[in-house]
C-alpha cells in the first residue's frame, strides 16, 4: 500500500531527530493518516532528567521532523498534543492531509561534523 509506505518514512525521518544523550525516547504508532508519537520511559534518564523535560524536547524534535518529511512527501501534517498528566500517556498526533507543498531536499543520512 503506497500510503503506508509512505508514512513509514516519514516515520523514518522522525526517528533521525535529535534527543537527549541519543536516547531515542519515542514510540510510533500509526493508522492511514494519522501518526502518533508517543514517549518511552523506559529510555528515560531520571538522574540527569529527573522531570523528563528533555525528554518531551526530544519528542517536539521528532515531530518537526515529522512535519517536514511530510511536506516533502506531499503531505501537509497539523500536530495535536494530547496531555494526559494524571498518567504520563502524553503523546503527539500528527494528521496528515495531501498537500501542495514544493519538495525540499531532506537529508536521509546523519553527519557527524566534530573535529578530532
Amino acid at each position: 500500500m503506497k500510503i503506508a509506505s509512505e508514512i513509514r518514512k516519514i516515520i523514518e525521518y522522525g526517528t533521525k531527530a535529535p534527543s537527549g544523550h541519543n536516547t531515542q525516547p519515542w514510540k510510533f504508532t500509526f493508522s492511514e493518516n494519522e501518526i502518533q508519537i508517543h514517549p518511552d520511559f523506559e529510555r528515560a534518564l531520571p538522574i540527569v532528567d529527573p522531570d523528563n523535560h528533555a525528554l518531551y524536547i526530544s519528542l517536539g524534535c521528532s515531530a518537526e521532523n515529522i512535519i517536514l518529511a511530510s511536506r516533502n512527501i506531499g503531505y501537509n501534517a497539523d500536530l495535536l498534543y494530547i496531555i494526559d498528566a494524571a498518567d504520563d500517556s502524553s503523546c503527539v498526533n500528527l494528521e496528515a492531509r495531501h498537500s501542495n507543498y514544493i519538495n525540499i531536499d531532506c537529508k536521509t543520512q546523519r553527519v557527524q561534523l566534530r573535529s578530532r
